[in-house]
């Protein structure tokens, strides 16, 4: 446990649980809020889902501008079009409505606002609206954005990215596909599983940490195999949500600071990833963390509680690999078109990633490369 003195980050308000999404528009009218720039995708922008928002707002009288070219991994590019449409259209707050791109990109959008000096206003509230169960970033202080000239990926931490107010309804989350389900979901789970092992841990990131992994192994399945399971998906929105308390505070690991780089050189999902990294990086962090592996193991019921620690720990290494195949996730990134020849530079950037300075282990090149070589091919030790 770290035992120094810790900050503890969070939005100021939180929205969560069915019709959160009616309140949006009283919560930012209480802050003045005149117009807003909605940051999303095309596929959010045509859905149902803006119509509620907009239907919503215009009952608060809040006008809105739509930008929705952002793209998943967004990219500095998008950000710098958001700031423009912000200017041109008199914009004086944001709304960012999606999954983590939406969300990164609005992040984003806001600290070139206030850094640049772009905007007269002292601040600029930006309310997330979160569609997925799996990124937390409508409640953390990081925003990842591709830089497409030198495809890697920029990990911004700042708390003045915290969203203002985080929206959680899991009414919104109905219509989304089994397979981003999956892949926000292992999403979750990696990041409470990092943060329950990070350098930064303390006693508050453990107790959202585990709880995030227990609600997971409960819903997540279910989520996956039956959509409109409006308990599972309240369960995987309070899941995701205490994950990102966890990690946003404790901060992640190895197996963040590997998927960031495979998804910028080669554009894949996070989710997709993480799903495929996690059991080699939990393996890989075993000899120091077994201890607190057996008690996930032991928590979630995978296991006996008489069953020695590193046996139980190496149980909940199974339990990912498992849990990956029911969700139908790639086993090797060989599937996903990983380029061996790009491991020495994958690993050299993953090196450089602030996310590997809290794994709990010490990893140098030559270990990041052999990771990256096991899950090629789909080596995992159990």
């Amino acid at each position: 446990m770290n035992s120094e003195c810790s900050w503890y980050y969070m939005p100021r308000t939180t929205l969560i649980g069915a019709g959160a999404v009616k309140k949006t528009g009283e919560e930012l009218k209480s802050r003045g809020v005149r117009k807003s720039l909605v940051v999303t995708d095309k596929f959010m922008a045509a859905s149902s889902v803006m119509g509620i928002i907009k239907e919503v707002l215009d009952g608060s009288n809040i006008c809105t501008s739509v930008f929705s070219r952002v793209e998943p991994n967004p990219t500095m590019s998008q950000v710098s079009e958001g700031v423009k449409v912000f200017i041109e259209e008199n914009c004086d707050s944001i709304i960012s409505l999606g999954g983590g791109s939406p969300h990164d990109c609005a992040k984003a959008i806001k600290l070139t606002l206030l850094d640049g000096g772009l905007t007269s206003l002292d601040t600029v509230p930006l309310m997330a609206v979160n569609t997925t169960a799996g990124t937390a970033s409508e409640i953390t202080r990081f925003a990842i954005i591709t830089d497409t000239d030198k495809h890697q990926k920029l990990s911004i931490i700042d708390e003045r990215a915290i969203p203002d107010i985080a929206v959680d309804d899991p009414g919104l989350m109905v219509g989304m596909p089994a397979g981003l389900t999956a892949a926000t979901g292992m999403d979750a789970l990696t990041h409470a599983v990092e943060a329950f092992v990070a350098k930064g841990r303390n006693p508050i990131t453990d107790c959202t940490s585990i709880k995030a992994i227990e609600l997971i192994n409960k819903y997540l399945l279910r989520a996956y195999r039956k959509g409109d399971d409006m308990e599972a998906r309240d369960g995987m929105v309070y899941a995701q949500y205490l994950a990102g308390m966890a990690f946003s505070n404790s901060g992640l690991g190895l197996a963040h600071a590997m998927a960031h780089q495979l998804g910028g050189i080669y554009n894949l999902p996070h989710g997709l990833c993480n799903a495929i990294l996690l059991p080699y990086v939990v393996t890989f962090n075993l000899d120091c963390c077994y201890k607190d592996y057996a008690h996930i193991a032991r928590s979630i019921g995978i296991c006996s509680p008489a069953l020695p620690d590193r046996t139980a720990a190496r149980a909940f290494v199974r339990y990912i690999a498992k849990l990956d195949r029911e969700l139908a996730m790639p086993k090797k990134t060989k599937e996903l078109g990983v380029r061996p020849d790009d491991f020495k530079k994958l690993a050299g950037m993953a090196m450089a990633d602030p996310s590997l300075k809290m794994n709990p282990v010490d990893a140098d090149e030559q270990n990041i490369i052999g990771l990256y070589e096991n899950s090629y091919e789909g080596r995992l030790e159990t």
